[in-house]
């Protein structure tokens, strides 16, 4: 299994610390969404705080990123450096108990970014280039029915999961 980690609140900390328009958030996004490297470095001359925007853009790879994301955004908002602990807290458990899965974040994943609030995932097998499973963490579910609750889903490609091959995970 390889499991890809991100964390939507990094993106959307430093849009708001930033003080961001609507407009020039929904750019990175979508550059984000393609990584599209070129074509972010157009776009930071126009964004304050362009070294975190720039960061993101790089900070993807084996679980090492997140102590660069540490130093590369050190002096963004506290709330950053608590989604990055919770990505590392989350990396490190996973690297206890299951050293075999194949871990990866990218800190400019977004999936899902107008849903989930936290940690996003994607889980992979080799023999298939789509996720076996994704999801992530939302919260405020149930808040027009007057009680806000955290929670976290997935959905998963059950055919997948039935023929996986048990020793091959």
């Amino acid at each position: 299994i390889h499991l890809d980690l991100g964390h939507v609140a990094v993106f959307r900390e430093l849009a708001k610390a930033a003080n961001l328009s609507a407009d020039l958030e929904a750019r990175l996004f979508d550059i984000y969404q393609r990584k599209s490297i070129p074509e972010l470095n157009v776009l930071l001359p126009q964004l304050p705080h362009n070294q975190w925007f720039a960061a993101l853009g790089q900070l993807s790879g084996e679980t090492s990123v997140l102590a660069q994301a540490t130093s590369l955004l050190v002096d963004a908002p506290a709330s950053v450096h608590h989604a990055l602990n919770d990505l590392q807290q989350v990396t490190q458990a996973l690297q206890d108990s299951h050293p075999q899965v194949t871990i990866s974040v990218d800190l400019s994943e977004l999936r899902g970014y107008h849903y989930h609030t936290g940690l996003v995932f994607a889980a992979y097998t080799p023999q298939s280039a789509s996720e076996l499973a994704k999801g992530g963490r939302y919260d405020h579910i149930g808040e027009a029915f007057g009680r806000a609750r955290p929670a976290t889903g997935f959905s998963a490609d059950l055919k997948s999961l039935v023929t996986l091959d048990r020793k091959s995970v």
